[in-house]
């Protein structure tokens, strides 16, 4: 049975661990997966490799929007046990979402 893998690699042949890992890539489209490799600094002409912007300000805001959804969760565990069973869940007037973000 054939996998679909993503591996993720900040270069893909430059460096020991970069090495390793497009070694790894290779090894595992030859034993018949299918297999692509993104990276942050592409250094090869392999068609497997596909070189991927991500922005600081991305990761940021996503790192944010993750840590703001587990405080909310965080929050509403206490009442969960409280609920009498039937009842629809309650929803909270705070977003999941940050409007900050919206740019």
């Amino acid at each position: 049975m054939a996998l679909h893998i993503a591996q993720v690699s900040t270069y893909d042949n430059s460096g020991g661990a970069a090495r390793s890992a497009y070694r790894l890539h290779h090894g595992l489209i030859e034993r018949g997966h299918q297999c692509r490799m993104l990276v942050a600094h592409g250094g090869s002409s392999d068609p497997t490799v596909e070189v991927f912007a991500a922005t600081a300000d991305g990761i940021r805001r996503r790192i944010r929007q993750r840590l703001r959804r587990e405080r909310i969760r965080r929050e509403l565990a206490a009442y969960r046990s409280t609920r009498p069973s039937g009842l629809e869940g309650f929803s909270d007037d705070r977003s999941w979402w940050d409007w900050r973000d919206s740019s």
